[in-house]
């Protein structure tokens, strides 16, 4: 597609006079270029993965996916201005023009209309669950996530409906009718539902501990946990059992994480100095009251800090002492800090606490004390996520929306820990960026 781009490119500025040009470009202006063809077909490849324009279409809305189209098209002229720049060749500058609409317009129209094909194609699912309340939360992000094609062809629960419950999709009947089920219905997918066990209230418990004292766990797998794959299997004799526990934090990959968070949010601290400026600025017009807001979260091993964030609420906008979530719409949020919101950009004075070492640019979010005292109540296993640094970002924050529940943002951070290397922190901080762009979950 790059290729034929820059070849369009070509022909049109050399057949046609185009506004603000004096005369056709002469034909041989193509043979005294060297054209960048190796540079353009690598980078528009690279931008096009970072900002997963290759991964399921399905999940982008059409908003966002041309969003990220212009985002990558941007950076691919600029890329290859930028080497034509360093390296004193001469090059028109109305071709690279030129290409990047030519390019932002085929990507799009191209990739709008496999969009538009695969959406043609609902997939059938088939939610299986143990009961409608394991099997409920999937069916509502079914609902609200239209653009992912998906149709519910019924649902397969171990226990009936109970009374007064009723469902809108049907009940096709229990585990031991399956089989028939998915013959009878044409499924494409199917949906496991899963529901809580007696291993999450156990490993909620043992994690209390872990904090302050390492443990390796292992448990004996069923065959379906056996199969997931992509886990550290051990083996006892010849039983084979799965480690639940991974320690985040080995010397090298802290050496690492700390390295690149101390070195990186030094240079940010120096370069988004003037946006700091202008930021502080802005909020203090929009509403009386300080730039800053600081609040004290919970951090690495259950500890209190202080974060750092600029002001998007009025002034005392919990004076009664209640914490509360801040919901969409929400009147206590100014008109400036909305703007801030949207874009993430409330978080950046968290660099500071980046550079003093409360928290990390990666991790799951810091949340306030009467939050965790909430949460580790309700949810097995959430002081797991105090075994490592909170983030500015996380796997909760690139795969999830803003109002995500906590529950499933807990899964989220859950995954980040026991996957963690410094490759999944340069993966997300990428997606961080993918995210802002597009203001998914705003």
């Amino acid at each position: 597609m790059g290729g034929l781009a820059y070849a369009a490119a070509w022909v049109l500025r050399l057949s046609i006079e185009l506004p603000w040009t004096q005369e056709l470009l002469p034909q041989q202006r193509w043979d005294m270029v060297d054209h960048p063809w190796i540079v353009l077909l690598l980078s528009q490849g690279f931008f096009l993965y970072v900002l997963g324009l290759y991964d399921d279409l399905r999940a982008l809305r059409y908003r966002e996916l041309l969003a990220l189209t212009l985002t990558a098209c941007l950076l691919q002229v600029l890329t290859i201005a930028s080497l034509f720049f360093l390296t004193g060749a001469i090059f028109p500058r109305t071709v690279i023009l030129l290409f990047g609409v030519v390019n932002c317009a085929l990507l799009t129209s191209w990739r709008s209309f496999v969009k538009a094909r695969i959406h043609g194609r609902r997939l059938r699912v088939l939610v299986v669950g143990q009961n409608w309340e394991s099997a409920r939360q999937l069916l509502e992000d079914i609902e609200r996530s239209p653009w992912m094609g998906l149709t519910v062809a019924g649902l397969v629960l171990d226990a009936p409906l109970a009374e007064g419950h009723e469902s809108k999709y049907p009940v096709l009947g229990d585990f031991s009718r399956i089989r028939q089920v998915l013959l009878d219905q044409n499924v494409d997918e199917i949906l496991f539902a899963s529901a809580d066990s007696w291993k999450d209230h156990v490993l909620h418990e043992v994690s209390r501990i872990q904090v302050e004292r390492p443990l390796r766990i292992a448990i004996l797998p069923s065959v379906f946990e056996i199969a997931i794959g992509r886990l550290k299997h051990i083996n006892l004799h010849d039983t084979p059992l799965i480690e639940v526990k991974r320690n985040p934090n080995e010397p090298i990959e802290r050496f690492l994480k700390r390295s690149f968070d101390l070195a990186l949010s030094a240079l940010l601290l120096l370069l988004s100095l003037p946006l700091f400026l202008l930021i502080a600025a802005a909020v203090k017009l929009s509403s009386p009251g300080p730039v800053f807001y600081v609040q004290e979260r919970i951090g690495y091993g259950g500890s209190a800090f202080k974060t750092i964030k600029f002001r998007t609420m009025i002034r005392n906008a919990e004076a009664d002492g209640e914490e509360i979530i801040a919901g969409d719409g929400d009147p206590r949020v100014t008109r400036v800090g909305r703007l801030l919101r949207r874009f993430r950009i409330d978080e950046l004075p968290q660099v500071i606490n980046v550079f003093l070492g409360d928290m990390s640019f990666v991790g799951p979010r810091p949340e306030r004390p009467g939050f965790v005292e909430e949460f580790s109540r309700r949810l097995p296993g959430y002081s797991e996520r105090h075994k490592v640094k909170p983030g500015i970002t996380g796997l909760a924050q690139v795969r999830g929306y803003y109002h995500t529940l906590a529950e499933n943002k807990l899964k989220y951070d859950l995954a980040y820990i026991y996957n963690y290397s410094f490759s999944l922190d340069l993966l997300i901080l990428l997606e961080t960026i993918k995210v802002i762009l597009v203001r998914r979950g705003s």
